[in-house]
Formats: C-alpha cells, structure tokens, sequence
C-alpha cells in the first residue's frame, strides 16, 4: 500500500509553545536573532520581511533549554517550531510503560530501548518519541545523541496527537531516513505501520487490528489484540474506513 504526501502540513495553533514578551526579551539577549528582522505576534515569533514562523535550530533550542525557558515542560522541537507535548493519559502511559519494559526484557544486551528520549534529526528537529529500539550501546547513548541512523525501530504511542503523529511527524521521520515507524493508535485499537522511506515519505504503510505484528529487522513482534486488550473499548467511525489512514489536509 502506498501513500503520497506533497509536503508536511501546516502546523495546529494549539500546538505552539507560545512565548511571552520578556521570554523573547530573554531569547534575544542570548543572541539567537541577531541582526535578523524578527516581531512577536500572539506568543509567536515571526521573520517580518517574510511573514513566516521563525524557526528555531536544534542548537537554538537547547540555549533556550539551557536557560531555563522550558522548566518543568514537555516540549520538543518539530521542523524548527517548539511544540508542546500533550499530558499523558492513563492508558498512554501504561502502554508506554508495557512496551517499554517487555523491549528492555526481550532484548537487554542486544538493544538500547529508550523511552521519551529526543533523536537529533539534521538542523531544525529534535522530536520526543514515545519509543525507540535503538543500537545497543553500553552507556545508553549517554556519550552520543540518538540519530536517525540508529534506529531500527520508532514507536509512538497516540491518542489526542494522532493527527500530528499521522503526517507531520511521519513526514518527519520519513524524511530522516527511520526505517520503520509505528502509531500504536488508542483511539482505534490498532497499530499503523510505516516502512520504506523514500523522498521525505514512507512507500509502505498497513494497519493492523489483529493477529501478530512483527519488525523483521530486529525479531520484535507484538499480539496487536493481547496489546489493547486491557483496554476499555469505546466506538469509533475510523473502524468503517476499511485500512485507510486519513490524513488530513
């Protein structure tokens, strides 16, 4: 099955972190625009000649980390943008935490499993999946950043970010090159696959409700039905769109 996306979509307000003025104040005195033409508009930061979103670099948004800008919050940077990450519910923590801890028992000493840790994609995007099967190392990549090309397999789990998590970080991470990219979708109780990246795109995509589930890169399957079935299930229209994966546009 394949599927096509002309470019990634156009970023949801609700998702900005939004800055204050004496944030951007303080962006500035760290020297990050420079001499650039750049206004605050609604908690946003703008190239004013341009009329678009500034966008920030990986090494820009850790100054900004580095100086206290986002204590105590869960963000991430996505195609040069600080986005908030939604709070996580119940059920995403403990299907976070299920297939955390079975990744870390199956393949301890083969593979790092890391959990909610950022990989560096070139220049303008750190995302924050919710897993990563990784290279192993031994110091579990506290001596290295996590980079694309060490990632046999990246998993996120989702519920209210299911449409930022269906495009634009698939594009994403299609166009950083992960091989094999999974949405364990809540909402629907079914795990959306993508494999094969091509051209900022993935030229294989599935889903599936039932039956076994495997990575065959690494050996790692999962029961999709055993997976949700500590879940309580409540209707959903997406289950009469047949294997569709909408992608809004």
């Amino acid at each position: 099955m394949t599927f096509q996306a002309a470019a990634i979509p156009i970023v949801q307000p609700e998702d900005v972190r939004l800055f204050t003025v004496d944030e951007y104040h303080r962006i500035a005195e760290l020297g990050i625009f420079g001499n650039e033409g750049i206004e605050l508009l609604n908690g946003i930061v703008y190239n004013k000649y341009r009329g678009i979103i500034r966008q920030f670099t990986i090494d820009e948004y850790h100054q900004m980390a580095d100086a206290g800008l986002f204590d105590n919050q869960r963000v991430e940077l996505l195609n040069g943008i600080v986005r908030l990450m939604a709070a996580m519910n119940t059920p995403h923590f403990g299907m976070t935490t299920l297939l955390s801890n079975r990744i870390s028992y199956e393949f301890f000493g083969k593979y790092t499993c890391l959990s909610q840790g950022p990989v560096k994609i070139v220049n303008v995007n750190e995302p924050e999946p919710d897993i990563m099967i990784a290279k192993y190392r031994k110091d579990a990549y506290m001596g290295k950043s996590v980079e694309p090309e060490d990632v046999y397999l990246l998993i996120e789990v989702s519920d209210s970010t299911l449409r930022r998590d269906r495009t634009e970080k698939m594009l994403t991470y299609a166009g950083a090159g992960i091989v094999e990219y999974w949405i364990i979708n809540l909402k629907d109780y079914q795990i959306e696959v993508f494999k094969q990246p091509e051209k900022r795109d993935y030229r294989f995509r599935d889903i599936v409700r039932d039956g076994e589930l495997t990575c065959e890169r690494i050996g790692f399957t999962v029961d999709v039905e055993e997976l949700f079935s500590h879940l309580e299930k409540k209707f959903s229209d997406s289950k009469k769109l047949g294997g569709i994966i909408p992608v809004p546009i």
